[in-house]
C-alpha cells in the first residue's frame, strides 16, 4: 500500500510539473490586412509577454515596397477618457519621452487598437476636486493626433511611443512572398508591434504570425 501511495504521489508531482511547463509555452496569433496604397497590422501588447514575429506572408504591386517593423517603447496611460471617436486630443499622464512631432503612437482600445501620428503635444491643466471636496488643479500631457484618434479612449488605457526598427525587409512586386524565422522581429517585453507595407494600387499583409512568449522576460 505504501508503494502505491508513493507512486501516486510522484505521478501527481509530474503532472503538476508538466502543467507548469505548459503554462509558459508560447501562444500564436495570426493577423491580416490589405489596402490599395498601404496596409498595416497592429500586434497588441500583452503585459506579461514578449511578441515575436515568426512568419510574414505579404504581397504588393509596387517595385519599391518594403516591410517596415516598429516596436513599442515608452508607455503612457490615458488620464481623461473620451467616448466619441472624432476628437484629435489624447490626454496622457505625461509627455516626457515623446520626442519629435511626426512620431507614431499606439493607442489601446476596448475592442480594437489604433496607431496615430503625433501632430503636436504639450501640457494642459484641468480643475477638479479631491477626496474632501477641495478644488485641485491637475496637469496632463495632451497629444494632438493627425486626423483624429478614431476609437473611444478608455481611462488608464495604454499608449506607447513607437520607434522605427532597423528591420526593413524587401518586398517589391510579389504575390505571397514568405519570410519565416524563429524571430523575424522581436518586440519589447509587454509592448506592441506595428508592421506596414505599401503598394501602387494593391498590397496585403496576407498572414503575419506572432507568438507571445511569456518566458522571455
Amino acid at each position: 500500500m505504501n508503494k502505491i501511495l508513493i507512486i501516486a504521489g510522484l505521478a501527481g508531482t509530474l503532472a503538476l510539473a508538466v502543467m507548469g511547463q505548459q503554462s509558459v509555452l508560447p501562444t500564436y496569433q495570426t493577423f491580416t490586412a490589405s489596402g490599395s496604397t498601404a496596409a498595416a497590422v497592429i500586434i497588441p501588447q500583452k503585459p506579461t509577454s514578449q511578441p515575436r514575429v515568426v512568419s510574414v506572408v505579404a504581397s504588393s504591386d509596387s517595385g519599391t515596397s518594403t516591410l517596415n517593423f516598429y516596436g513599442g517603447t515608452t508607455a503612457f496611460y490615458v488620464t481623461i477618457p473620451q467616448t466619441n471617436i472624432t476628437p484629435t486630443a489624447i490626454y496622457l499622464n505625461t509627455t516626457n519621452g515623446l520626442g519629435n512631432n511626426g512620431g507614431l503612437l499606439y493607442v489601446q482600445g476596448a475592442t480594437s487598437n489604433v496607431v496615430v501620428t503625433i501632430s503636436s503635444y504639450g501640457l494642459t491643466n484641468s480643475v477638479g476636486t479631491n477626496g474632501v471636496g477641495s478644488s485641485v488643479t491637475n496637469s496632463w500631457g495632451v497629444v494632438t493626433a493627425t486626423g483624429g484618434v478614431g476609437i473611444p479612449q478608455l481611462q488608464n488605457a495604454e499608449v506607447e511611443l513607437l520607434s522605427s526598427s532597423t528591420v526593413t525587409l524587401g518586398l517589391g512586386v510579389n504575390s505571397y512572398r514568405v519570410y519565416a524565422s524563429d524571430g523575424i522581429y522581436v518586440g519589447n517585453y509587454g509592448r506592441a508591434v506595428y508592421l506596414t507595407t505599401t503598394g501602387g494600387t494593391n498590397c496585403a499583409l496576407n498572414a503575419v504570425t506572432v507568438h507571445y512568449d511569456a518566458a522571455s522576460n
